[in-house]
């Protein structure tokens, strides 16, 4: 963003913003409202301005171009602007094109699993006579809206119909991809150098399939494991069974017999009923407050 690029003298005080959206309707990220100095040739302005994350540095909306106080005339035929009275160069800048890449077909990717699928490379005429290599790259929108990552890759559009591409779901929760789900930018390559692997395998069914991929690896905690004690349900005092009963729903044998048995070693720890705290004198020590009065509370029980 050009915002980033100004030096500190020159940043404004940002405030909030109202909410933008994408011509595909996705929401655009937006840092806030400010005003800014800019300079159009020769004409100078100090512009109120949305800071957004876009692909353009900027963008003249119709309360610049169409100020009622000095409205802008394009003057197309002589590539050139008229504002505030002075005349503005316009120099066409070849921009760098990006294709649009949708998802071929409905895919649930599971938690902590990663994925390859197949996805379509928007197709333009200039495509059939062109180089064959693009780059795939995710949008922020795409990770921001489906918690997924998906890898740079190099694909060949000529070589099929769709292009293959791996996606990761880094967390426990399942992903569900729709089909046309807008996922990526392709950009056209003018040189590939050298390509490590052309193919991971050349089995259909291996790169549409699911792998578990490992969150962390198995290790041994040093030092001695205290085994937890297991009790009975006729052991545990009266007034915690309708706690164990309502802490272990759903739990199995063996872990109802560990939670009594938690229960049964730190029982005087637990409220036996409302008048059981009581006051006690047994803790006072000296502690200096210097002028501020000391201060008793009632001692606390977990209930």
């Amino acid at each position: 963003m050009i915002f980033n690029r100004l030096r500190e003298s020159e940043k404004p005080k940002l405030t909030g913003a109202i909410g933008l959206r994408g011509a595909g309707g996705m929401p655009i990220k937006v840092m806030g409202r400010g005003a800014f100095r800019m300079q159009l040739g020769p004409v100078k302005r100090l512009q109120e301005a949305i800071e957004a994350d876009i692909e353009y540095d900027v963008l003249l909306g119709y309360d610049v171009l169409g100020n009622a106080e000095s409205p802008a005339d394009i003057i197309s035929n002589r590539s050139i602007i008229s504002l505030d009275g002075k005349e503005i160069l316009c120099i066409q800048k070849k921009l760098r094109y990006m294709q649009k890449v949708t998802v071929a077909d409905d895919v649930l990717v599971p938690g902590n699993s990663k994925a390859v699928i197949e996805v379509y490379v928007e197709r333009e005429e200039a495509d059939d006579g062109g180089k064959p290599d693009f780059i795939i790259e995710a949008t922020d929108m795409f990770q921001e809206r489906y918690g997924l990552v998906l890898a740079a890759t190099l694909v060949n559009i000529k070589s099929a119909p769709t292009c293959k591409v791996r996606l990761m779901n880094p967390f426990p929760e399942e992903a569900m991809l729709k089909q046309d789900a807008e996922s990526a930018r392709a950009e056209r390559i003018d040189r590939v150098v050298s390509v490590v692997v052309d193919k991971e395998s050349e089995d259909v069914a291996n790169n549409i399939s699911i792998r578990r991929i490992a969150v962390r690896p198995n290790q041994e905690l040093p030092g001695n494991v205290e085994a937890l004690s297991q009790t009975g349900l006729k052991e545990l005092p009266a007034h915690l069974k309708d706690l164990h009963e309502r802490s272990t729903v759903g739990k199995t044998e063996h872990g109802k017999a560990v939670v009594a048995g938690l229960f049964h070693k730190y029982s005087d720890s637990f409220s036996k009923d409302d008048s059981d705290i009581g006051l006690t004198h047994l803790t006072e020590h000296c502690i200096n407050t210097g002028d501020a009065a000391p201060v008793k509370q009632r001692p606390r029980r977990v209930r």
